[in-house]
């Protein structure tokens, strides 16, 4: 079961795009060398993650599984350099991260839209910022809300746009600097399932045919995880510890429902008993 391609505009072949993987380009390698984060809550200090080692090749499409309170989150925030750890180092492309990084692309749950710009001037004020002219911005804008589906809407506000609209939206902003990386953050956690599912197979487009991208992908969602991952690592229960780091041996694309597939079934039930094993789904 695939979706067609006929949520693709042409439009966006008429309009400038960033350098696409076809020319070669790939993301940023990331190195997490015994990363771990604590923190003072009231007068005693708490683990949120324990010492983390794991290495992310450049283009390879990472997952960061693991139930809530694990520190999927803490861990992406530190790789952005958003967080400093407390122990450990993180580095991306060669380099310790001891900043915020500006060559990535965030996506959080939340599509964090500025209410009074219209979805193409959300996404093209990314370069704007970064000293681009409007028109040039505008122009790239325009292309990649044509290659997510939804050139139709570029001019709506984000209160006039769907949940997966605005999540779109939000994901075209990311790519449009061409960033190096990209980190998401449960993107898709506060969709519908359609949309999620639809959501995914886009997303999985946009990395292999247009943008192959470093991208760490935090997730609660087993099947989600199995679905776009080169590889799932899976976190225990906080405070989190790395417990395995699954190769899913699939090609792309996917399809939609892994239980089409029965090797993407096998890595999922393989999830599900590695957490019953850790007492996940204990009461």
């Amino acid at each position: 079961m695939a979706l067609g391609k006929d949520t693709v505009s042409t439009q966006a072949a008429d309009r400038d795009v960033p350098a696409t993987s076809k020319s070669g380009a790939l993301g940023a390698g990331i190195e997490i060398d015994g990363v771990s984060k604590r923190y003072l809550s009231g007068s005693r200090w708490v683990t949120a993650l324990e010492p983390i080692n794991l290495t992310v090749q450049p283009g390879e499409f990472v997952s960061v599984l693991g139930p809530s309170g694990c520190g999927k989150s803490t861990l992406m925030l530190m790789v952005a350099g958003l967080l400093p750890p407390s122990s450990g180092r993180v580095v991306v492309g060669g380099r310790e991260v001891t900043v915020p990084l500006t060559d990535v692309g965030i996506v959080f749950q939340n599509h964090l839209l500025l209410e009074f710009r219209t979805a193409v001037d959300n996404v093209a004020l990314q370069e704007i910022m970064r000293g681009t002219p409007k028109a040039e911005a505008r122009r790239k804008a325009h292309a990649l809300l044509d290659r997510m589906g939804i050139g139709a809407a570029a001019d709506r506000y984000p209160d006039q746009l769907s949940g997966g609209m605005r999540q779109r939206a939000a994901i075209a902003r990311a790519f449009i600097h061409n960033p190096a990386m990209l980190l998401m953050d449960e993107p898709f956690g506060a969709l519908d399932a359609i949309s999620r599912v639809r959501m995914q197979h886009q997303l999985e487009q946009l990395w292999m045919d247009e943008y192959r991208k470093t991208v760490l992908f935090i997730t609660h969602s087993v099947e989600e995880a199995v679905r776009l991952s080169d590889r799932v690592v899976v976190l225990s229960s906080g405070p989190g510890r790395l417990v395995e780091d699954i190769t899913v041996d699939v090609p792309h694309p996917r399809p939609l429902v892994i239980d089409e597939d029965p090797a993407l079934a096998d890595y999922s039930r393989r999830i599900y008993e590695l957490f019953n094993r850790l007492g996940v789904f204990d009461d």
